[in-house]
C-alpha cells in the first residue's frame, strides 16, 4: 500500500499523479486544517468539506484516509508541536491497523514553504526509516527569491529527481476540480491555482531532492511571518527518536 502524509486537507493536490491511480492508498492528514483560534462552525465547516470532497474524488481512486489531525486536535500551523517519539509510533502503529504491506511513503518536501508540510516531510522520513524504504518527497511552494515576496509551484528547490508520469489533462481538471471544492480555501488557491494547473498541463511533475532538516535562508513561511525558522527547527532537532 502507498502511504500518503499530508499536513492539510487540500495538500493531495500537490500529489495528484500518485493519486490518480487504482494503487491501495492510505491518506493521512496531520493537522484539523485550522488554526487554534478557528471557532467550532469553522472547524466543523473545514471538516464536512474535506469528508465530502474525499467520497466525492478520492475514495473511487482506491484511497483510504485517516483524520488523524482531527482527532488528536493539531492545529494547522502547529503540527511541529506535537511530535514526538509516541507521536511517530501512534501513525506507524494506526497504518498498520489498515495495512500490512507498505511499499511507499509520500509526503511534501523540507522546504520552507508551509510550517506544517516541513513538518510533515520530518514525520514521514522518521516512519519511513522505521519501515525500512526510502520516502517520496513533492516540492508545494518555495519561496523563489529572498528579497521579495514570491514563490513557485510544484518546483524543487534543490536538484529534482526523476520525472513521474502522468496524464497532463486528466490530472490537470482533476486538480481543477479539487480547487473548486474546496470551498473554503478560496483564498490559498486564487494564489497557487493558476501555477498549479498550468505546471500540471505544460509542466512536468518531478520529485525532490530531500533537503536536510536545517535553516532555510530563503523560508517562505518565515518571509510571511507565519512562524519561527528558528524555533521550529530547534525543536525537529531535539526530538529524540
Amino acid at each position: 500500500m502507498r502511504v500518503i502524509l499530508l499536513a492539510h486537507y487540500d495538500d493531495e493536490i500537490f500529489l495528484l499523479p500518485f493519486i490518480d491511480d487504482q494503487r491501495p492508498k492510505l491518506i493521512i492528514y496531520l493537522t484539523s486544517g485550522v488554526s487554534s483560534s478557528s471557532s467550532n462552525h469553522e472547524f466543523e465547516s473545514r471538516d464536512q468539506e474535506s469528508l465530502k470532497i474525499f467520497e466525492k474524488y478520492l475514495k473511487k481512486r482506491n484511497c483510504e484516509v485517516l483524520y488523524l489531525g482531527r482527532d488528536k486536535f493539531i492545529p494547522e500551523g502547529e503540527l511541529f508541536r506535537h511530535i514526538n517519539k509516541e507521536f511517530i509510533e501512534s501513525i506507524i502503529a494506526s497504518i498498520w491497523s489498515r495495512c500490512k504491506s507498505i511499499t511507499e511513503v509520500i509526503t511534501t518536501t523540507f522546504e520552507g514553504a508551509h510550517q506544517d508540510h516541513d513538518a510533515a516531510a520530518f514525520i514521514a522520513r522518521n516512519i519511513a526509516i522505521r519501515l525500512n524504504i526510502i520516502p517520496i518527497e513533492v516540492a508545494s511552494y518555495p519561496q523563489k527569491f529572498s528579497k521579495f515576496y514570491s514563490f513557485q509551484v510544484l518546483k524543487p528547490k534543490l536538484k529534482s529527481l526523476e520525472l513521474v508520469k502522468y496524464e497532463n489533462i486528466k490530472i490537470t481538471f482533476l486538480a481543477l476540480r479539487l480547487m473548486l471544492s474546496y470551498k473554503t480555501q478560496r483564498s490559498t488557491w486564487l494564489g497557487l491555482g493558476l501555477f498549479t494547473l498550468y505546471n500540471y498541463l505544460f509542466g512536468k511533475f518531478r520529485l525532490a531532492q530531500p533537503e536536510p532538516i536545517q535553516f532555510l535562508e530563503n523560508c517562505f513561511y518565515e518571509f510571511r511571518g507565519r512562524a519561527s525558522q528558528k524555533i521550529i527547527i530547534e525543536h525537529l532537532n531535539s526530538i529524540e527518536l
